[in-house]
């Protein structure tokens, strides 16, 4: 959550976590948020279903690193930096 603080600090975009429903990283990797589970593929390779899985932190922002935690709060992804994220509409 530091590098999340800090880059929020420094002006990088940020969201609420709870609201962002996609999140596309530098190194092409893709995490839907999905009720009850994220999902993470990456063009070329099967998907990965978490199911009970949340992001890590409460923001999700651009140029730091997301992490998804299990359901028991175990890491199930460290990514690479956020290039983009998707929030749900209103």
């Amino acid at each position: 959550m530091y590098l999340q603080r800090l880059r929020v600090e420094q002006g990088a975009l940020a969201n609420d976590s709870a609201r962002v429903s996609r999140v596309e990283t530098q190194n092409g990797d893709v995490v839907e948020i999905q009720p009850g589970a994220v999902v993470i593929s990456r063009a070329g390779l099967d998907s990965s279903r978490f199911v009970g899985a949340h992001m890590g932190s409460p923001e999700v922002v651009q140029g730091a690193p997301p992490i998804v935690l299990g359901k028991d709060g175990t890491i199930c992804a460290a990514l690479g930096d956020v290039a983009r994220f998707q929030s749900l509409r209103r």
